[in-house]
């Protein structure tokens, strides 16, 4: 399987490029591309959160519990002083950055359902109704972001599953066939609960016409064409401003009393 750096470092690049190519599309304002850069990076870890040992798992219930910590905190805001406030959020943190965390890794089996197709669609949904629900985010917007987080998922898989070839010796690794897969073959029950979750959850999604509208109207590739590559010269709008030694106002001589 791949190591921690190659998961990111391709989710990162593989974002980056859709979420550009997104841009150029028409989907998204230029302020939300970064966020779908870094939800589509975020995903590329996600599958690894089953591990025991592994970094993702640390980096991914890390970040759920600043964010949720800080959600609970200002929705509590009306209510308590300062000193209260800031005991909620350290309360919040530490439910879920150690005892979720200890509860979720003592029921998940590294490379089980959380390393399947499903697993992706299940981050995809419930990224999307939780940003539209609980963040009020645009339907298109939130149905972006989870499917950002679903791309990452998906370079994560078939990165496992590419390493499972040894090229060298041309043989396949023991490992291969148990990275990307549909549902957890080794446990039916598991998968089927995901997959009734799964479907709960894209019930509870919003609206998704603008989303698919933006990946099969003829439109969105005709803005993709145009801003595929320069129209009037390569760099043309990008200007250096240089400073003019001679336009400095020189100080004054110093002189001598």
């Amino acid at each position: 399987m791949a190591n921690f750096n190659t998961h990111v470092s391709v989710a990162t690049v593989c974002s980056g490029l859709l979420a550009t190519t997104y841009l150029g599309a028409g989907a998204v304002a230029p302020q939300e591309v970064m966020l779908l850069w870094l939800a589509g990076t975020l995903g590329g870890i996600l599958p690894d959160i089953d591990s025991d040992n592994s970094t993702a798992i640390k980096i991914i219930f890390t970040a759920y519990a600043v964010i949720f910590s800080f959600i609970v905190m200002f929705s509590q805001a009306p209510y308590y002083s300062i000193v209260e406030l800031w005991v909620i959020w350290w309360l919040t943190y530490l439910c879920i950055r150690y005892v979720l965390m200890e509860i979720f890794k003592d029921f998940s089996v590294h490379r089980g359902v959380f390393h399947s197709v499903v697993a992706g669609l299940f981050f995809w949904y419930g990224t999307t109704a939780m940003c539209y629900h609980f963040f009020f985010i645009d339907a298109l917007l939130a149905w972006s972001i989870g499917f950002f987080i679903f791309v990452g998922f998906l370079v994560h898989l078939l990165l496992d599953e590419l390493y499972s070839v040894d090229l060298m010796n041309k043989r396949l690794k023991k490992s291969s066939g148990t990275a990307f897969k549909l549902v957890d073959y080794n446990n039916y029950q598991t998968s089927g609960i995901m997959i009734s979750i799964v479907i709960i959850l894209f019930m509870l999604t919003p609206d998704s016409s603008r989303f698919l509208d933006i990946w099969f109207s003829q439109k969105s590739y005709q803005n993709i064409a145009t801003h595929f590559l320069p129209r009037d010269g390569w760099f043309k709008n990008f200007r250096l401003e240089m400073i003019n030694i001679n336009t400095v106002p020189q100080k004054n001589p110093s002189h001598s009393e």
